[in-house]
């Protein structure tokens, strides 16, 4: 669910698309893709599967390092 005030800024015709960035239950920051409408149909399961599979990559990637980074400071 967007927040009212970011909705008031969008502009009509338009698109968003969400992807949260969360780590150890923490929210980290967001994968964020926007567009025009007319651009919507690019948004295909395997286009939205791929964005998804990034993101996992990257929560992995930030869990890992902060795991070494843990690990150092002992």
């Amino acid at each position: 669910m967007l927040s009212d005030w970011y909705r008031q800024l969008l502009v009509a015709r338009r698109y968003v698309v969400l992807f949260p960035l969360v780590v150890d239950q923490k929210p980290l920051g967001l994968f964020y893709v926007d567009g025009d409408a007319s651009g919507a149909h690019i948004l295909t399961p395997p286009v939205l599967n791929y964005h998804t599979v990034l993101r996992g990559q990257a929560v992995v990637a930030i869990h890992k390092k902060g795991m070494q980074t843990s690990g150092r400071r002992r």
